[in-house]
């Protein structure tokens, strides 16, 4: 079977902490060639940057929480993060999931000095950085890059133009020119696309029609 990896797919395997970790590695083992694109590597470098940026914002606002020298309980320490307003990370579970690896690898129990906190959020920046970047170049060490050299222009017009019943629900870039360089792809070889957007997915049949997409997987039912 020959598999395509959406952007997504990307993003979870190369984060260590993202949702989709485990599933993205999964689909990395599935029996097969696995196929990306220049759209989707250039996509999920601009993610990826933006997702560590996002995390070294969270670590520095938790910092200028801790407004004192006393020690935390990690029940405060939890509380203080979760109630953190960040746009960029608001998920209340990703936020625990966050506190709770902070004092794990603090190997704390009760409680612990803010200074202590400081060092280890230091710490899970640099292995952010170590993670992304070796997880990253396994990507283009595994992957098969694919180029697209031809335009489709009819066809983008088409994909733009697809409504569900819900009229507010479209295709916008990047994933029309991702779905481009799927389609210029399935003319050689057959094509799995895979991809955790549901939103993407929900345009599935017709997208099958139109392109030469042979089959459009969720990451969470690729067995």
């Amino acid at each position: 079977m020959n598999y395509f990896f959406d952007t997504n797919v990307i993003v979870g395997y190369c984060i260590p902490s993202d949702y989709w970790n485990s599933m993205a590695k999964k689909a990395f083992k599935e029996e097969g060639n696995h196929y990306w694109s220049t759209t989707v590597k250039n996509e999920a470098i601009k993610v990826l940057f933006k997702t560590i940026n996002n995390y070294e914002n969270l670590f520095y606002e938790i910092k200028c929480e801790m407004t004192n020298d006393l020690p935390i309980r990690k029940e405060d320490f939890i509380c203080l993060v979760k109630s953190l307003k960040n746009p960029s990370i608001s998920n209340n579970s990703r936020k625990f999931n966050l506190a709770e690896t902070v004092w794990i690898q603090g190997g704390w129990y009760e409680d612990a000095l803010p200074g202590k906190i400081s060092e280890i959020l230091d710490e899970m920046s640099l292995d952010l950085h170590a993670d992304v970047n070796k997880n990253f170049k396994e990507c283009v060490n595994s992957l098969i890059l694919h180029e697209r050299k031809e335009d489709y222009y009819e066809l983008l017009d088409l994909i733009n133009s697809i409504k569900l019943p819900d009229s507010s629900k479209r295709i916008h870039k990047p994933d029309n020119y991702i779905l481009l360089d799927a389609n210029d792809l399935g003319w050689k070889i057959k094509l799995n696309f895979i991809t955790s957007d549901k939103e993407l997915l929900a345009f599935k049949e017709i997208l099958k029609e139109i392109t030469q997409i042979d089959e459009m997987t969720y990451l969470g039912d690729l067995t």
